[in-house]
Order: structure tokens, then C-alpha cells, then sequence
């Protein structure tokens, strides 16, 4: 959504009614942030003085959008569009115009006319990513992704954003090829479509791997099929803003500034492992990006060097039993040998309770690799947490640090469901541990959608980024420990979502990032 367009002189009459509407307009967006219920109407006064001014219309149009009044602002930016759209494409008014009803349309839930309007833009704006965006959202949620997928082929858009979007469209592609085999129809079927993918996208490997899959799961009745993943046409809200990114952290970890290597601890290590699709599991979305976002971080502004032989990330096919295994080894390794050394893992992914019997009762939490199967989940084939309290235990380092961005109870998205008596962990489980910080022990840890992100871990990083220096009270240092940090997330989810009952075993005072100098 664009931002605001001050009223420029010369856009309308320069004389009497609008020269006064311009100056009362500017006086209600500069309050707009801290003083709405004065500014809106400080705005309508404007526009009903000077009707005609194109930027005047347009900036109460934002402000009804604003203060979530849609319909308010689609009608006169519809009608602002039909008196701008024929000026040229350096016209900076008139394209934002079209981007923001473009997707005003697709938010309230007009995809159809939000496609074209977005279509024509795309075409007088080259390059323009706010209408290639409402676009591309707008074919996926009336599930249109070979359409899209071909576009943006032929656009060549530039940045990152257009290449994730082509990769979404085409795994989409690709789950609707596994539902229809899924569905008992053969591959004879399916193999037209197949074909023509292959053969007009060569350079897309996802097309000829699925094939591949394809062809040995109809040989072979024990070839992996890869388990349902959910499509925008069928879980996307149909209307709202979904696809918003403002809140994503990629762009602002992406660019910050490296701290200065001697500000960094040669005997700081982690582990950091994260997984978003599970092999022969359904899924916990976004743990990798919880591992590679929080990595960046730490790596940027924290005291841990960016190589593997101080700092592991493991995410995806990388997150097998055997490499994490060899990673907490490797871990623990570097506790023994530096007495005085910062050490982290970090998970975020699945996690399962293991249930001991007679009576039942809550024996071990499991961290599952990327490669486990449903049907034989133990202590054997996870993580289990228990082995890692023992290996932790006896370290003589003081700064261990183990953060879990999921949940043991069985229940719920960030764990496998179990069938049975649901049985819980409890606090005591985690009595001989120090610095271990749980997203949640019985509720559901949760994701931050807009963000694409584990909710925990989004909050985690908000506040290692500087906003938690201070939080428990002590001087603002310029530094964010781990307990600093943990009990900023907790203060600002529990409002929101009072199920989240993560917790920290003891005050972790460990220094992890670094904002600015000691003052």
C-alpha cells in the first residue's frame, strides 16, 4: 500500500477553497498516526472543500483504508482511477492509484478484477512489484498457478521476491500432480500434464523430480509419497490482506551491519536447526526460516562467528538424525575443550512427547529430524531431550543456552498428534537444566503468518534486534541476553494468545547481541 501522497501545489486550483483544503489536509496527516479520530475527519474536510484535488481524494481514500473502512476507500479510488489512468506511465500518482486498488480489490476479495487491474499495470508499469504481486496473488487464491508460474517465466521481474513466488507456483503445481494421484487416479492419467510441464519448463527441476517420484511410487507401493501440503486457493482467507510482508524480518536481518570481529567470542558456538517439510510427516511450516533468520542474526549482531566451526545451521533434507546427532557431539565437544565458552542449540520443527506406562506419564520430549517416520517415533529415531540434559550436564561452562521453538504434548501444530491419553510435561522435567527457553510447554507454540515465521521465534528475534535491551529492568547497555530477550517475547504474545506458556529454566544472562557501543 502506498504511502502518503502530500497534496502537491498545482494539482488543482492554486486559489481560495483548495489552497485551504491542502494546508488542512496536510495538518490531518501529520496526525494521522497518534490523533485519528481528529485526522479522518480533518481529511473529509479537506476533500469536501476541494473535491477536484487528485491528491487530496487520494490520501482520504488511505485514510478509509487506513481505519479499515474498504468500501470507503475503493470508491474513490475507483473513481480517482478513471480520471488518472490515462496519464503517462512517470506519473507517480496515477500508478499508485492503480497499485492500491489493485489490491484493495484482492483484499476484499475480488480476485478476478484484481488480477486484470494488476495485468494492466504490469504492462504500462514494467518492473513494478506492488502490481506483480497483487497478480500473483490474485491467480494463486482462484488457484491459477500454472498461469502464474508461466508469467513470471516470460517477466523476468527482478529481485528475490518474484523468484519466490515462481517457486511457490511451481510446488504448487506439483502438490496438485501428488492429489490427484493421491486420489487413486495412475500415472497414465497424470502423464499428460506431467509432459508438458517437463517439456516446456526444462530448466525447472521440480517438474522433472516429480516425474521421477511419480513414476517409482506407481511401481513401487512403498515409494515415498510425499505427505498433503496446503494450497493458497483452499486455505488462504478469501478475503484480507494475506499476502502482506511488511512484517517479515528478512529485509532488515539482510542488512544489518556486521559487528566488528573482536567484538565477537572465539569460544562462542551453535547449532542452529530448523525444518519446514518433514519427509513422511506432515509439516511445521516455516522452521527453516526460523533457524536461517535467527542464524543471520547471530551472526551479524551476535558474538558467534559465520563458520562451521563455530556455527552449524542444519535445515531441511540437512536435518537428519545422524548430521544432528554428530552436530550436539560436535557441541558438546566445544564445551569440554573451552570451560568458558558461550554454547546454543536451537531447534524449530516438530516435536512429540514419549509416554512411558504404568500409569502413564510424560517420559522424554523428542525432537524430530527431517526423516522420521510417523509410525516409529522413539528415542531411538529423535532427538531425544533427555540424552541432551545429559550431555549438557556435566560441561563446565556456565552460558549454555537451548532454545526450542515448539511443543511436547501431541496435540497440536508444532507437534505430532497422538492418538490416546493426552498426557503433559511438566516444569519439573526441565528442574536440572540452565537456560532452557520453551515456546510452550502445554499450549500450542503457534506461527506468525504475516511474517512466515514461528510466532516465538519471530518474537525472539524482534527482541534480540534491540527492542528487549533493558527489558527486565537493568541499563540499557547496548547488549540483549538471552533472559532479556525471552521475557520481551513472553510479555508481548501472552495478550495475544494467553495459551502460550513458554518458559525459561533460569535467568539466562547470556549476552547474545550487540546493538550499538557500552554506554
Amino acid at each position: 500500500m502506498g504511502l502518503w501522497g502530500y497534496p502537491a501545489l498545482g494539482a488543482a486550483e492554486v486559489t481560495g477553497l483548495c489552497n485551504v483544503a491542502r494546508e488542512i489536509a496536510l495538518k490531518g496527516i501529520g496526525r494521522f498516526d497518534a490523533q485519528r479520530k481528529l485526522a479522518i475527519p480533518a481529511i473529509r474536510r479537506a476533500h469536501d472543500l476541494c473535491p477536484t484535488d487528485p491528491e487530496i481524494t487520494f490520501n482520504l481514500g488511505l485514510a478509509w483504508y487506513l481505519d479499515k473502512q474498504l468500501p470507503k476507500a475503493r470508491e474513490l479510488w475507483e473513481t480517482l482511477h478513471q480520471t488518472t489512468k490515462d496519464r503517462p506511465a512517470s506519473d507517480r500518482l496515477a500508478m499508485k492509484v492503480h497499485a492500491n486498488l489493485a489490491w484493495l480489490r484482492f483484499e476484499m476479495g475480488d480476485d478476478e478484477n484484481a488480477h486484470l487491474l494488476a495485468f494492466e499495470g504490469v504492462k504500462k508499469y514494467p518492473g513494478n512489484l506492488a502490481l506483480a504481486h497483487t497478480k500473483y496473488m490474485s491467480l494463486s487464491r482462484m488457484a491459477r498457478y500454472l498461469e502464474a508460474y508461466d508469467w513470471l517465466t516470460r517477466e523476468h521481474l527482478p529481485g528475490s521476491m518474484p523468484r519466490e513466488w515462481k517457486q511457490q507456483a511451481a510446488e504448487s503445481m506439483v502438490e496438485n500432480l501428488w492429489r490427484e494421484f493421491r486420489s487413486g487416479k495412475h500415472l497414465s492419467a497424470i502423464k499428460n500434464t506431467v509432459d508438458f510441464l517437463v517439456k516446456e519448463y526444462p530448466e525447472e527441476r521440480l517438474f522433472l523430480t516429480a516425474k521421477e517420484q511419480l513414476l517409482v511410487a506407481e511401481i513401487d507401493p512403498k515409494g515415498v509419497i510425499p505427505p498433503p501440503v496446503e494450497l493458497p486457493d483452499s486455505v488462504w482467507p478469501k478475503t484480507g490482506n494475506v499476502g502482506d510482508r511488511i512484517q517479515e524480518l528478512d529485509p532488515l536481518l539482510a542488512a544489518l551491519p556486521s559487528l566488528d570481529p573482536w567484538k565477537k567470542r572465539q569460544d562462542a558456538f551453535a547449532l542452529l536447526v530448523g525444518i519446514s517439510r518433514y519427509q513422511n510427516i506432515e509439516a511445521r511450516h516455516y522452521g527453516d526460516r526460523d533457524a536461517s533468520n535467527l542464524y543471520t542474526l547471530l551472526t551479524r549482531r551476535g558474538v558467534f562467528f559465520p563458520d562451521t566451526d563455530h556455527t552449524r545451521l542444519r535445515t531441511g533434507n540437512q536435518a537428519t538424525l545422524e548430521t544432528i546427532q554428530r552436530d550436539l557431539e560436535w557441541l558438546a565437544h566445544k564445551g569440554r575443550t573451552h570451560p568458558n565458552a558461550i554454547l546454543l542449540f536451537y531447534f524449530s520443527g516438530l516435536g512429540a512427547p514419549w509416554v512411558a506406562s504404568s500409569p502413564p506419564r510424560f517420559d522424554d520430549g523428542l525432537l524430530l529430524p527431517v526423516q522420521v517416520e510417523g509410525l516409529s517415533i522413539n528415542p531411538q529415531t529423535a532427538i531425544s531431550l533427555r540424552k541432551i540434559k545429559t550431555l549438557l550436564h556435566d560441561l563446565p561452562d556456565r552460558e549454555i543456552a537451548v532454545i526450542l521453538d515448539t511443543c511436547f504434548h501431541g496435540q497440536s501444530k508444532c507437534g505430532t498428534r497422538f492418538s490416546g491419553q493426552k498426557v503433559l510435561p511438566s516444569k519439573e522435567f526441565f528442574s536440572d537444566t540452565h537456560g532452557w527457553a520453551l515456546a510452550s510447554l502445554h499450549g500450542d507454540s503457534g506461527t506468525h503468518d504475516l511474517a512466515r515465521q514461528g510466532i516465538f521465534t519471530y518474537e525472539l528475534i524482534k527482541g534480540l534486534l534491540g527492542s528487549a535491551d533493558g527489558s527486565r529492568g537493568t541499563d540499557q547497555d547496548g547488549w540483549v541476553s538471552l533472559e532479556e530477550a525471552f521475557h520481551a517475547a513472553q510479555a508481548r504474545l501472552k495478550p495475544v494468545n494467553p495459551s502460550v506458556d513458554g518458559f525459561l529454566t533460569a535467568p539466562g544472562s547470556i549476552r547474545l547481541t550487540r546493538l550499538r557501543g557500552e554506554q
